[in-house]
């Protein structure tokens, strides 16, 4: 069979999180993009968390109005920096991928709205009780959350950034 593998982060969680932060954000509460996708295809989720990600490059914020003008072409306004001249991750703490086990998810066209949101539902408690589950073993400490936010609160969030960062 088939299954869709989700491993969720992007843009948006770089803007959003660094290594120096106790809370990492997904941008997963409004997006089921992926969940329709599998339930059109009859294809199972297989959620996952990549840990340490948020420490294998040092972030460098660019000025807030280059960064505004970045985020509607999709592209970052946060540079990443590696060991030295060079963009080679830090090798501490190593990365750690954990995939849980498979959403079953049966086929559907169209999509009942419904069934949609709960298999959606479904795949972030699983990405949710990975990271707690696993977060110790990759270094990350008891206090460390994870926060499901929406785009807009993403959004909101860089804006608020970028203001903090013209004040400064």
């Amino acid at each position: 069979g088939e299954n869709i593998f989700l491993l969720p982060g992007g843009i948006d969680e770089m803007n959003l999180t660094d290594g120096r932060s106790k809370e990492t954000s997904l941008v997963m509460l409004d997006r089921k993009g992926f969940a329709k996708l599998a339930i059109e295809g009859g294809l199972d989720i297989v959620p996952g968390f990549c840990f340490g990600e948020k420490w294998i490059h040092h972030t460098v914020k660019l000025p807030a109005l280059l960064r505004t003008a970045l985020r509607p072409l999709r592209l970052s306004g946060t540079l990443l920096r590696g060991r030295g001249p060079t963009l080679l991750g830090f090798l501490e703490p190593p990365l750690g991928f954990v995939w849980g086990e498979p959403i079953k998810v049966k086929q559907q066209k169209p999509v009942d709205e419904k069934y949609l949101d709960e298999v959606h539902q479904q795949v972030m408690a699983a990405v949710s009780s990975i990271f707690e589950r696993h977060k110790a073993r990759f270094g990350y400490d008891a206090e460390e959350s994870l926060k499901m936010v929406t785009v807009k609160e993403a959004k909101e969030a860089l804006k608020e950034s970028n203001q903090r960062d013209k004040r400064d």
